[in-house]
């Protein structure tokens, strides 16, 4: 929920549209009739699921590493 930018006074969403690249433009209007839009857009970067498989790549990497050098003792 976001508060109108003139008069402070609580919004609602009107309208919402999504684009082709895939941001997504809302309509805002607060109770004393004030119209405004935001836009959200998707930035690249790496999800927390891809960061946690990651760390687990690396944990079992380094358990193989571990018992690779027991075993050549």
């Amino acid at each position: 929920m976001f508060r109108c930018p003139e008069c402070n006074v609580w919004t609602e969403v009107i309208d919402t549209r999504v684009r082709s690249d895939g941001s997504r433009r809302r309509r805002y209007q607060c109770g004393n009739l004030h119209k405004f839009w935001t836009e959200e857009r998707i930035t690249p970067g790496p999800s927390s699921t891809a960061i946690k498989k990651t760390e687990a790549l690396v944990s079992i990497e380094e358990q193989r590493k571990r018992l690779t050098n027991k075993l050549l003792k």
